[in-house]
């Protein structure tokens, strides 16, 4: 009709051919002017749709239009049933004519006598039109992230495994997943589209957040979406993780212990795959080795959260709590830190006392004592026992250090030597060598050895009776000579004293003692003893020993040093007699070589 044809004119694209002079115009252009208006717009349309019912027309290749697609304006695909029209083609029909075409398949898909096979025509070709708008790369952008929106809200595709994007993530940079609903857009998929785009997806989520017409249902699909981001940008940024680290390190749940280790829920243990809390969906995603790896980075962020100026109490007790869980753990795990504590404990009597010449229920240095740390008392099972034996080397060697301090006060002074004197009183209580040694010491000293009416008086060691302290030991309560000399006379006194022989108490045997008696400083203590014993050498007392009819292996060993120390008496004279007389035959003989006076004189 002459209404299409004027309608043909109106739609092209080239209409100012009409007013062009006609020695500019071209053999060519002329063709296509004049084949174009052969068909009307609106049949042009009208195959148009039909076309898009066909996925022939409609396909794509690496996400965009592939060479026969009817929506590119670079693909000249003739109008079916009009092929024979050369340079009639549906190049730039969508692009200039897209609303009517949308328009025209509402009244065609509207009539109430379609027949189901119309139908469904038609609902392909509006699946063709969406998907064409979908990946266009500017207009469809929306649309794109509208879809990404609704698969975010979707489980399926934000799930972890390992503690990484599951291959249907769509976070993930590596995984090819399909737009949801778009799969037939081939090479059109998810790869990379939340790094490029990850900003204006929020801002479109804050807007569709922010609709006053959402419905419940509306509200609680973009808060999953809100949480899968959160998840995601939590799985993926250090910093976020170090922050949920800190707020767990504040909850006591997240840093006992039991039997003087990290709990099943510690999350300073390398070995505890405990998850970060509130992020127990990333599948895999836990606190395990988390404090090993980045313990300084943590220690940084907890830092700078203190110096927050903006802080309220409630923050400042929070990384109170943080403080103080490290620095158990570190306690825990360092041993420097519990010497350092020990030493500490050492120089306060609470925790070095005695009581009935053993140590008290409090005193550290036994082993039996399950006394805790002091200010370590929260970490459970953690206690001193066995640490003094376990660990003596290293803590003499600290406090050595500690004491050679150029820095040190006199408060700092006093307290070590403290330290050393609670040492050497455990020390002296537990090794009998020293006590041993005391014992001789006092010996030498008049006071101890004193008697009144022929009987050792109140002040004298050797009496059994008489609690007499060990000089310079007598802070340790309890602990005093009585029953030491019966005690130890026959084994280890007299055998040190009168033979310089050390009891071996391993090999059960007598070696020569480490410390020389038998010099004259200990001619006082072997006198007192003698005294004591009313005899005028310590043969005779043997000797009276020897004599009993019962006789202990103490006695036995001592009659054998004296027996011993006999022998060696008599082979040492002979020798010594024999060395007189061959020197005496050797002198003779060579005066008698020799010249009379003069030799006489030199001799």
């Amino acid at each position: 009709s002459i209404v299409e044809y004027f309608k043909s004119l109106r739609d092209i694209k080239d209409i100012d051919i009409i007013y062009q002079n006609i020695n500019n115009i071209s053999t060519e252009e002329i063709k296509v002017f004049l084949e174009n208006i052969k068909i009307g717009i609106d049949t042009k349309i009208d195959i148009f749709i039909e076309m898009l019912s066909e996925s022939k027309y409609t396909s794509y290749e690496n996400g965009k239009p592939n060479k026969e697609n009817i929506f590119s304006q670079l693909n000249k695909i003739p109008f079916r049933g009009y092929e024979m029209i050369i340079g009639l083609n549906t190049s730039n029909l969508w692009s200039n004519n897209s609303n009517k075409i949308k328009e025209r398949l509402e009244i065609l898909a509207n009539n109430p006598n379609n027949a189901e096979k119309d139908k469904k025509k038609y609902r392909k070709v509006r699946k063709a039109i969406k998907e064409y708008e979908f990946q266009c790369k500017i207009s469809g952008l929306t649309l794109r992230i509208d879809c990404f929106i609704d698969m975010l809200s979707e489980q399926k595709y934000t799930s972890y495994e390992n503690g990484q994007p599951n291959k249907e993530n769509i976070f993930s940079n590596s995984n090819s997943i399909p737009f949801k609903d778009y799969e037939r857009i081939n090479g059109l998929n998810t790869i990379g589209f939340w790094i490029k785009n990850s900003n204006k997806i929020k801002e479109r989520l804050e807007k569709l957040e922010s609709n006053p017409n959402n419905t419940e249902k509306d509200k609680e699909k973009y808060r999953r979406v809100r949480r899968t981001i959160e998840e995601y940008e939590f799985n993926t940024k250090l910093e976020k993780r170090i922050d949920c680290f800190i707020e767990m390190l504040s909850d006591k749940k997240y840093t006992g212990y039991e039997n003087g280790q990290p709990n099943k829920e510690n999350i300073f243990s390398n070995s505890n795959s405990v998850p970060f809390k509130g992020y127990e969906r990333i599948n895999g995603l836990n606190t395990a080795r988390f404090w090993g790896r980045h313990l300084d980075k943590i220690k940084e962020r907890l830092e700078k959260l203190e110096n927050n100026l903006n802080n309220t109490e409630e923050d400042k007790e929070k990384y109170r709590r943080v403080r103080k869980a490290i620095e158990e753990y570190e306690f825990n795990t360092k041993l420097d830190k519990r010497i350092d504590c020990f030493i500490e404990m050492l120089s306060d009597k609470q925790y070095t006392s005695y009581e009935n010449s053993k140590p008290n229920k409090e005193n550290i240095f036994s082993s039996s004592n399950k006394i805790p740390f002091k200010g370590y008392e929260n970490i459970d099972g953690l206690n001193i026992a066995q640490f003094w034996c376990g660990n003596l080397d290293e803590i003499k060697e600290r406090l050595e250090e500690l004491e050679t301090n150029p820095n040190n006060t006199e408060k700092d002074k006093e307290k070590y030597q403290r330290v050393r004197m609670a040492i050497e009183q455990w020390e002296f209580y537990t090794n009998i060598d020293k006590r041993i040694d005391c014992f001789i010491e006092m010996l030498s000293d008049k006071q101890y050895t004193s008697y009144e009416k022929n009987r050792p008086n109140k002040n004298n060691i050797f009496g059994n009776q008489n609690k007499i302290p060990f000089k310079g030991y007598e802070n340790i309560e309890g602990l005093s000579t009585a029953q030491f000399w019966t005690g130890h006379s026959t084994k280890r006194i007299i055998p040190l004293l009168f033979f310089n022989k050390q009891y071996d108490g391993t090999n059960k045997v007598y070696i020569d003692s480490k410390k020389d008696y038998s010099t004259k400083e200990y001619d006082v203590a072997r006198s007192s003893i003698l005294e004591y014993l009313k005899v005028t050498n310590i043969n005779e007392y043997i000797n009276k020993l020897e004599q009993k009819q019962k006789k202990t292996n103490d006695v036995i060993n001592l009659i054998y040093l004296r027996d011993s120390t006999r022998e060696v008496l008599e082979y040492l004279t002979k020798e010594e007699e024999k060395l007189i007389e061959e020197n005496n035959q050797l002198r003779d003989e060579y005066l008698k070589k020799q010249n009379g006076t003069e030799i006489r004189r030199a001799v």
